[in-house]
């Protein structure tokens, strides 16, 4: 895992997962490329990134688990864990499949 996510190319979207009781947030970019971060440098990477209110994203991963964050639109979706966990799957199944 890298220290600290890139901010060019902005993404168009990411998402914000935590595990139960862990005191990290894992950062997923687009492509799955993963970062484990605590919450204030969370907070510092979506104000990077021109993201309103990343307090509020914060607050909703670390109360409900995994969250989906629209760059663009500045918009915040809770997701079940299950949803971000099969398209990690989906991803590395597909990287899997282009290598053979």
């Amino acid at each position: 895992m890298k220290l600290f996510p890139p901010t060019s190319p902005r993404p168009d979207e990411l998402f914000l997962v935590r595990t139960v009781f862990a005191r990290r947030i894992d950062l997923y970019l687009p492509g799955w490329e993963s970062y484990r971060l605590t919450a204030d440098a969370t907070v510092r990477y979506l104000r990077l990134l021109g993201v309103k209110d990343p307090e509020r994203a914060v607050d909703l991963v670390w109360g409900l688990y995994a969250v989906h964050v629209d760059v663009g639109n500045n918009e915040f979706t809770v997701v079940p864990k299950s949803v971000v966990d099969e398209r990690i799957a989906d991803e590395h199944a597909n990287k899997a499949v282009t290598a053979a």
